[in-house]
């Protein structure tokens, strides 16, 4: 479906699709594409799905792919903003993490 949405130029209602969708693979596969367009709603998608998995310990691995979604992130359209405004909450609040802070100082 979302293939369609983009060959037909139907930007709107592919973010919608991504909008109401859990699954990162088609974000990441349109985020390029709708970038530029949409960089406040494309954020708010990165945003929530880092606060989620940042909510969970892992190990470096875990981490190592929050950071990833963060650099993600980075590449849109006020990004920069947002990404630092996650780490400085991070690093308060998830201070006792030390893995988690060798990643973000990372990113």
């Amino acid at each position: 479906m979302c293939e369609i949405l983009e060959t037909e130029q139907l930007y709107e209602q592919l973010l919608d699709v991504l909008l109401r969708s859990d699954d990162k693979y088609l974000l990441h596969q349109y985020t390029d594409l709708l970038s530029e367009k949409y960089p406040e709603q494309l954020l708010q998608i990165y945003r929530e799905i880092v606060e989620k998995q940042a909510e969970s310990t892992g190990g470096r691995k875990h981490y190592y792919q929050i950071v990833e979604e963060l650099r993600i992130m980075k590449s849109i359209i006020g990004g920069d903003k947002v990404v630092d405004e996650i780490i400085k909450k991070w690093k308060i609040q998830y201070r006792n993490r030390s893995a988690m802070m060798d990643e973000l100082n990372r990113a």
